[in-house]
């Protein structure tokens, strides 16, 4: 649950947490989820293809227990050779 009230967000873990990667090669970018997930609980779909179609990006929601686990997984996408990009 997210409290918006306070100035500062207040996550209760765990939880789901959405994540949006894009890359180029979808087996590449499923080899890089299952790297990075080792034996988290997630599920992905494949959401969009770039208008030239050099670009496909992948929903995914992975399981997080606290604050540093939902970053090290952000900068682990964000630093893989198969992701272009996270948000």
């Amino acid at each position: 649950m997210v409290n918006l009230d306070d100035k500062q967000l207040q996550i209760d873990y765990p939880l789901d947490w959405g994540y949006k990667i894009i890359g180029k090669k979808d087996e590449d970018m499923l080899l890089a989820i299952q790297e990075i997930c080792d034996g988290r609980v997630y599920k992905y779909n494949k959401a969009n293809k770039s208008s030239k179609g050099k670009f496909l990006s992948f929903h995914l929601q992975v399981l997080v227990h606290n604050d540093d686990d939902r970053n090290v997984l952000f900068d682990n996408f964000k630093n893989h050779k198969n992701i272009h990009f996270v948000i």
